[in-house]
């Protein structure tokens, strides 16, 4: 019985130690006139530079400054440019974008992806 429960209890501890994703949570905060990201103890994380900060989703955030919509990641890198009316994660590393009257998508590496791979995305399993 004994040996039945160090059994159980190193499987517990090794589930929670390893099946943790590592990720901070981030969340949008405003101070003063800018939107930035602090992890849930109030440390700044991503500096306020923002017109608008949204909350993540996975990897990605829509942000908002003075020339558009755009991405950016947990590292507080850009991935799509601020560039465009609107701007949000469509699936994985791929986004819709629309600047004036035209729409598109646009994948992390922030290009423009082509018509024949916006079928193949529309044919693969969600």
């Amino acid at each position: 019985m004994r040996t039945l429960f160090s059994l159980i209890l190193v499987c517990l501890i090794h589930y929670s130690v390893f099946s943790q994703r590592v990720s901070i949570t981030l969340i949008p905060y405003k101070s003063k006139s800018a939107w930035g990201y602090s992890d849930v103890n109030g440390r700044i994380v991503i500096k306020p530079t923002y017109k608008y900060a949204g909350f993540f989703e996975g990897e990605f955030a829509e942000i908002k400054t003075n020339e558009g919509k755009g991405i950016i990641n947990r590292s507080g890198n850009t991935v799509i440019l601020p560039k465009y009316n609107s701007c949000e994660h469509f699936y994985g590393g791929y986004f819709k974008v629309k600047k004036g009257d035209k729409y598109g998508i646009v994948n992390s590496k922030n290009r423009t992806v082509s018509t024949n791979d916006v079928l193949a995305l529309r044919q693969a399993p969600f």
